[in-house]
C-alpha cells in the first residue's frame, strides 16, 4: 500500500475509528480527498497562527474552527453515505 499523503493522515487523526473507510473512499471520491486536502490546509493555518497579527488573530482562529466544523460535518456525511463496509472479526469463545 502506498504511503499516506498528509491529508489523509489529518483526517485520520480526526476519524480514527473509520481509517479503512477514510483510506478508500480517498481513492474513491474526488469530493471527499478534496475535503481532506482543505482539512489538511486549515490544520497547516492554526499551526501557524502566531505568525498572524495580533488585530487579526481571533478572528482567524474563529474562523479557522468554523471551517474544521464545517469539514468534518461534511466528511461524517460522506463517510456515512459512502458504501465502503467495514469487515469485523469474528471473536472465538
Amino acid at each position: 500500500m502506498e504511503e499516506q499523503s498528509a491529508a489523509v493522515r489529518v483526517a485520520l487523526r480526526h476519524f480514527p475509528a473509520r481509517s479503512h473507510e477514510i483510506e478508500v473512499l480517498v481513492q474513491r471520491n474526488e469530493n471527499f480527498s478534496d475535503m481532506c486536502e482543505e482539512l489538511a490546509e486549515v490544520e497547516r493555518v492554526l499551526a501557524n497562527i502566531d505568525q498572524i497579527p495580533d488585530q487579526d488573530r481571533d478572528a482567524r482562529l474563529v474562523e479557522c474552527k468554523e471551517w474544521i466544523e464545517r469539514l468534518t460535518a461534511e466528511m461524517t456525511e460522506a463517510l456515512a453515505n459512502s458504501s465502503v463496509v467495514p469487515f469485523r472479526s469474528k471473536t472465538r469463545k
